[in-house]
């Protein structure tokens, strides 16, 4: 039925119709319709509009691979102020208006080069260094007992991507909804003594003003003394 009611159409069809971007129709849970000239012409790979040249290293190459930081040997060193500090100290300079002309004549600058051993003054060369897929840690995949033992079984990837741990969270909760409802429900509060007295005066008071009013006759002009009053109640 639904293939019938895409052929059928009130009014005149025009082979523009199918061809034309801005008047086809997608269809409901089908792809938009590719439309081009020459079809035969264009490619998997052609890019309408402007196309930017593609970085060569992706995702997993910037994730997945160890590269240390290379600087710049142009560069000049900066000020190693924790040593020049130090010798300040040590030649009885202990006042911050005497730190800058000893910093101006005893300048020292940061150590550059590659990082070494104190004991043997060699390049300290790390795994990725010789096996740049070398994988620092350990695989998710490979789980001790000790750590089985404390958190339980590694949960399946597909339950958590479908959510059956939520249902599991609904029933637990749903078993207490008579515990919900006891801890939502309004307790009526308590008077004391003095509230109860406070209570009883006041109504007294009220009383002894009802009854005054019912004694005393409403004030009327003289020539409506005799007219009925017509409000109800």
């Amino acid at each position: 039925m639904a293939a019938l009611d895409d052929q059928l159409r009130c009014g005149v069809v025009r082979n523009s119709m199918e061809q034309n971007v801005l008047l086809t129709k997608s269809k409901l849970g089908k792809a938009r319709p590719f439309f081009a000239r020459n079809v035969g012409d264009v490619s998997e790979k052609h890019a309408f509009g402007v196309s930017k040249p593609q970085d060569p290293e992706g995702a997993r190459e910037v994730s997945g691979l160890w590269k240390e930081h290379e600087k710049n040997p142009d560069a000049k060193p900066g000020p190693n102020y924790v040593a020049m500090n130090k010798q300040a100290t040590l030649s009885g300079l202990t006042k911050s208006n005497q730190q800058l002309d000893f910093r101006l004549e005893h300048p020292i600058e940061l150590r550059t080069g590659i990082q070494t051993s104190k004991h043997n003054e060699t390049p300290v060369t790390i795994p990725s260094d010789t096996n740049p897929y070398f994988v620092y840690g350990r695989a998710s995949s490979n789980r001790p007992l000790e750590e089985t033992r404390l958190t339980g079984e590694a949960p399946d990837m597909r339950d958590l991507l479908q959510g059956s741990f939520m249902w599991d969270w609904v029933k637990m909760n749903t078993k207490r909804e008579a515990e919900f409802h006891l801890k939502a429900a309004k307790i009526a509060p308590t008077p004391t003594a003095a509230a109860l007295g406070h209570a009883m005066g006041g109504k007294l008071v009220i009383d002894k003003q009802k009854a005054s009013s019912s004694k005393t006759k409403q004030w009327k002009m003289s020539k409506f003394a005799k007219v009925q009053s017509r409000v109800q109640g």
